[in-house]
């Protein structure tokens, strides 16, 4: 009885221990997500896999060094073991950049390890399983699957549909077509359009 005490306690402390740095992960993933809403989502249906190089653009467009820069890999480390992250790349697809630019296929041996770690969380349903099997290369279908791909399709028209008003919106400001690549380049924030001016016009003094 006292060791089962004690075993709880410890988990306890360990979890309390625990909140502050999940705060700080869930406030930087935060950030990224204004920052780069179209390749990091806080909203599960828009989340896509990411480039492996993601943490070495998120450093070199934000500027970061030392413990920020480790706090904000420990950041994007949590994203990409969150429950949506993982069925995105289970399901196959692109890899995507931070400005949601499709880039490399996702490769078999990926998306059966982020498969087992969803069995693993109970949070892989047959559906999902009927569609990993289909682009495997296995014939086996659910009656369901039809509707699965529609919602697929809504998703990705919901993607390009939000990219396109952001693009509008530059382009009703001002911006042409070379600062909006620069934008995406750069990942300058587009939050407050007179800041993104002041940002490119520093770029170009450079």
């Amino acid at each position: 009885m006292i060791h089962i005490e004690y075993k709880m306690d410890i988990q306890s402390r360990s979890k309390r221990q625990n909140r502050p740095r999940k705060a700080e992960e869930m406030s930087i993933i935060y950030v990224l997500a204004k920052r780069f809403p179209f390749g990091i989502s806080l909203d599960p249906r828009l989340v896509v896999p990411l480039s492996t190089s993601t943490f070495h653009d998120i450093q070199r467009v934000m500027g970061i060094k030392g413990e920020e820069a480790a706090a904000y890999q420990r950041a994007l480390h949590h994203y990409e073991r969150g429950t949506a992250y993982l069925r995105a790349v289970a399901l196959g697809g692109k890899r995507h950049s931070l400005w949601g630019e499709p880039l490399s296929d996702i490769n078999q041996l990926e998306r059966s390890e982020a498969r087992e770690v969803l069995l693993k969380r109970g949070r892989w349903s047959n559906l999902h399983e009927n569609l990993y099997r289909t682009r495997m290369g296995e014939k086996n279908r659910l009656d369901s699957l039809p509707e699965y791909q529609q919602l697929r399709e809504a998703r990705q028209a919901s993607h390009e549909e939000r990219l396109a008003k952001w693009i509008e919106r530059l382009h009703s400001a001002g911006f042409d077509d070379s600062d909006i690549a620069r934008i995406q380049q750069h990942g300058i924030n587009t939050e407050d359009l007179s800041e993104t001016r002041q940002a490119l016009d520093a770029l170009h003094s450079v």
